[in-house]
Order: C-alpha cells, then structure tokens, then sequence
C-alpha cells in the first residue's frame, strides 16, 4: 500500500479525493511535532519595559532579569529524548547568567509529561546545581505531569 492510499485509509477519504499537498502537509505537521520535542524552544526569561510579563531575554534584549535568579522556560515535556538537552540549557544558563546565581526557577507550564529517563536526569541536574550553590525549583507544574515526577523531591 503506498503512502498516499495509506494517508485516504487512515483518514477516512477516497484514494481519488486525496490530493498529494495533503499528504505533504500533514508529513510537514509530523515532522515539527518530533523538532519541537526532541529539539524545544527555550528561554531565560527577564521583564520587559512596556511589555507584561517576563519574556525572552533574546527578544527583548533589555528585559531586566532579577539578580541570583533564573527563570527559564522549557517548551515541551520532557522525555527521554530531551532531557539531557533540558539540562545543558540550564546548566548553560547559569553558566552565562551576568551575576552569580542563588535560584533557578523553571517555568514548567509546557512540561506536560515526565518520563523516568528525565526524572533521573533532574535529580542529576539538581545535585549538580545544589553543588555549585544553586537551588532548582518548578513552577507551574501540571498537577498530573506523571507518576516519575512524584518521586522528584524538589
């Protein structure tokens, strides 16, 4: 069976009425899915003059950031095949943060899953950061983000 005839089955249509952009589009759709997980968007986040909220200090390049804190958002779960990019961002963050520091707050409201590969990863990444003086927290956690994030003492 052939992708297209494949693509009609699954979603109900005619062979006849599938047109190949579809196809496309939707292969198109699948694709991103996979980057924005695999390979998600973050950022540390600062407050911008005019602006409400904290946004991307990338963006907003004289967005004020809090002295000894981090705030970063992570825009996907995290799963095995991300967690350990999730912690060489932090860990780049703080890093590269203007001033030493204390806090590191991730804003977890994109964080809808986490598997038992990132969960090891996070106790991993708050030992290290606990080493080097830094306390990790989360905020906005989905209440249901998983059984393995219940074993997480943060």
């Amino acid at each position: 069976m052939g992708v297209l005839a494949l693509d009609c089955l699954l979603h109900g249509r005619r062979r006849t009425r599938c047109d190949p952009g579809h196809r496309v589009g939707n292969r198109h759709r699948r694709h991103r899915i996979s980057v924005d997980g695999w390979r998600p968007h973050s950022a540390v986040l600062g407050r911008a003059e005019g602006v409400e909220g904290y946004h991307d200090i990338t963006r907003y390049p004289h967005a004020r950031q809090i002295p000894g804190l981090i705030l970063f958002r992570w825009d996907a779960p995290l799963f095995f095949a991300n967690a350990e990019l999730f912690k060489e961002r932090i860990l780049h963050a703080a890093a590269a943060s203007p001033t030493p520091v204390r806090w590191f707050v991730v804003a977890a409201e994109p964080v809808t899953s986490v598997d038992v590969t990132a969960a090891d990863v996070l106790v991993e990444l708050d030992e290290e950061l606990q080493k080097a003086g830094i306390e990790l927290y989360f905020a906005e956690l989905k209440d249901r983000c998983g059984t393995s994030s219940d074993a997480l003492d943060f």
